[in-house]
């Protein structure tokens, strides 16, 4: 529920993102494009910066636009192009399910929008070398795939503390395998926010282990009080 869920509003604040401003107005009301040129020139529009400023991309450094505690948030929906919204629906389908699993729907998908939106909140406080004159357009819920994986990352090091379990420990090196990969695309794709990924997915390991941890104690509780019951039901 949780990760179809996200992956249907993600797709429809992306068809916003084609409408959006007089581009779609104009391609629509033309007589002389085909309707394959209709829609590309619609999917180009989600790429264009001055549009994406204006569904509330976050511009970096913040001082060089206004009102940055709303873009924020709006940020965390909006992506860049058609290929960068594929990347994060895959990224969901891939880790969504299994920690839905694990933690169920409403757990995930605030988990999920805490790295989301935490991730890209970081990066207005952390200075990274953004300047007035090298200003940065970010957009993207890449932040909240990577937590995902990082919920996951933490839930797992918890489980491997507290019991060894070789299920666990090939789950663990699989997604640690996965992160290694992710940081390797990121360094060798520029325009790709490897720091934003970073943040959420070490978010996201915190996450992680205090479910880990609550859900633990919340065992030891309920065994403890069982074992209380056992002599009086006896």
């Amino acid at each position: 529920i949780a990760t179809w869920g996200l992956i249907a509003v993600l797709c429809i604040v992306f068809v916003a993102e084609m409408f959006n401003g007089g581009v779609a107005l104009t391609v629509w009301e033309s007589t002389t494009l085909s309707n394959g040129e209709k829609v590309q020139l619609m999917l180009e529009n989600t790429m264009d910066h001055a549009n994406l400023i204006d569904m509330g991309a976050l511009v970096l450094p913040v001082p060089s636009y206004h009102d940055p505690q709303w873009r924020v948030f709006h940020a965390a929906f909006l992506h860049i192009g058609v290929l960068h919204l594929l990347m994060n629906a895959v990224g969901l389908v891939i880790f969504g399910p299994r920690l839905e699993d694990a933690w169920g729907s409403i757990t995930t998908c605030l988990a999920y929008l805490l790295c989301a939106i935490f991730s890209i909140y970081l990066l207005t406080v952390i200075p990274l070398g953004q300047t007035a004159d090298h200003s940065v357009v970010l957009a993207g819920a890449s932040g909240g795939v990577m937590g995902l994986l990082g919920c996951l990352l933490g839930y797992l090091s918890w489980g491997l503390l507290v019991r060894r379990n070789r299920i666990v420990a090939r789950e663990f090196r699989l997604l640690f395998l996965i992160v290694m990969l992710q940081m390797s695309f990121d360094q060798a794709m520029p325009n790709v926010s490897g720091e934003c990924h970073i943040l959420g997915m070490l978010i996201g390991v915190c996450c992680g282990l205090l479910v880990g941890v609550a859900k633990h104690l919340l065992t030891m509780r309920k065994r403890a009080a069982e074992r209380k019951l056992l002599p009086a039901s006896s």
